[in-house]
């Protein structure tokens, strides 16, 4: 029986070396994940951000839209996205600005931006695409492996004549392989719900209505009052200059003009 799970160990290690001779692979081989296209867009061209279906690719947008009425733009595109099956995944606004992030079908992103470009106001845009295919292979590829490990395990558990000791031991190793599968499959949820619905992220704010012109005696008065505003102050801080001057003036000239009234008065 020992001999028996000496092979099986021996098996699963194996397959182990290989994963991890793959990851290996994996690594050293150029890695889509590292690369991020951003397209500076322009409202007046037709969007088609979805050029691949055979890779696994993420995508996001991003808007500035300015007008008054940026009320009445965030209900219409609030309402498009519901019309898309969307979603409002963040919302931070206040009195003249809100920035808010849309999840969108990815199959209905063109449509979304369309949508949005319609609108006066947008001032910039920018779409990016990820491309995450090469890691997202990796994930399905560890784990198909772990649960085939785990199936393996199993099967060694059906031998009544395993020890208490050799049950606690595959049994810990069944336990370190079902926290392994978690964690990577809540990875690949996570690329599947980011390739699922894209991100767009829409920073809203208000304009200010530009100054009214001023009539002519209106900047002849604002020309008088900045006149005398800044001779006034010219006045103010010159002053202690003027009085230190008068009085080293005074010194100075002072006792020369006593001293010419003493020789005429002789």
């Amino acid at each position: 029986m020992k001999k028996l799970l000496k092979v099986l160990f021996m098996f699963l290690f194996v397959l182990f070396a290989l994963v991890g001779c793959d990851a290996a692979n994996n690594m050293a081989a150029p890695d889509y994940d590292s690369k991020q296209e951003e397209v500076a867009g322009d409202a007046n061209v037709s969007n088609n951000v979805v050029v691949d279906t055979n890779r696994k690719v993420i995508y996001t947008a991003s808007y500035t839209i300015t007008s008054d009425e940026i009320s009445t733009i965030k209900s219409s595109i609030g309402s498009k996205t519901i019309e898309l099956k969307g979603y409002i995944s963040s919302s931070n606004e206040n009195k003249n600005s809100a920035t808010i992030v849309y999840n969108i079908p990815t199959d209905q992103l063109n449509l979304f931006l369309d949508y949005v470009d319609s609108f006066e106001g947008v001032g910039s845009k920018s779409i990016s695409s990820k491309d995450v295919t090469d890691s997202y292979s990796e994930i399905e590829a560890r784990i198909s492996i772990l649960q085939a490990s785990r199936s393996a395990y199993l099967s060694i558990l059906e031998n009544e004549k395993l020890t208490r000791t050799e049950i606690m031991q595959i049994q810990d190793k069944i336990n370190s392989i079902d926290t392994e599968l978690l964690k990577i499959s809540l990875q690949k949820d996570s690329y599947d719900n980011q390739m699922e619905y894209s991100k767009v992220t829409i920073n809203y704010y208000t304009s200010f209505a530009a100054p009214k012109e001023k009539t002519y005696f209106e900047q002849y008065f604002d020309y008088l009052k900045g006149f005398f505003t800044g001779l006034g102050s010219f006045i103010l801080y010159s002053l202690p200059i003027m009085i230190l001057l008068g009085g080293v003036f005074s010194a100075i000239f002072f006792p020369i003009v006593v001293s010419v009234k003493k020789r005429n008065n002789k």
